[in-house]
């Protein structure tokens, strides 16, 4: 991303945008500001990519007297999200994803075996052999165990244990 302008008498700005999408058909735009992090998704529509074929065109030297116009689109507003919506295919694999991948989560915490407090990032000891721990699977985990604990099972006494 690159800057372009200032939008005048207000805080907005143009920035300009470049990059491959072979083989894409809609996305989103995430981005960060002060340390919050954004998504614009198009007023939940997603924006389309249409393709079209290169043209070429040849251009003429012309002289008028009309005065010149110029139309400016004002950047699209959107809302603080937590999560990118309006794909209800993946919505509804998350809803139902994730109750297996709490368990898978909370199982790997403090496992047979293990010092307490030991958080798994693989259970596997044979074939292969692959038991091990990473700081930022532990950190990860633990965040989530704690948001969801002052949040959505707030009080849940199997996520405190």
């Amino acid at each position: 991303a690159s800057y372009s302008a200032p939008i005048s008498g207000s805080n907005y700005e143009y920035w300009t945008f470049s990059a491959s999408i072979n083989g894409i058909k809609e996305f989103y735009i995430k981005y960060e500001v002060s340390g919050k992090t954004y998504y614009d998704n198009n007023n939940s529509a997603n924006y389309q990519v249409s393709t079209s074929k290169p043209t070429t065109t040849t251009a003429t030297a012309t002289t008028t007297t009309a005065p010149s116009t110029s139309t400016t689109t004002p950047p699209s507003s959107s809302e603080p999200a937590t999560f990118p919506t309006g794909n209800s295919t993946i919505s509804s694999w998350i809803k139902k994803q994730e109750g297996i991948s709490r368990f898978a989560m909370l199982r790997n915490i403090n496992p047979p075996g293990s010092a307490t407090g030991f958080i798994a990032a693989s259970l596997s000891t044979a074939g292969p052999d692959y038991y091990y721990a990473w700081t930022r699977d532990a950190a990860l985990t633990s965040n989530v165990i704690v948001y969801e604990y002052n949040t959505t099972l707030s009080g849940n006494k199997t996520i405190l244990n």
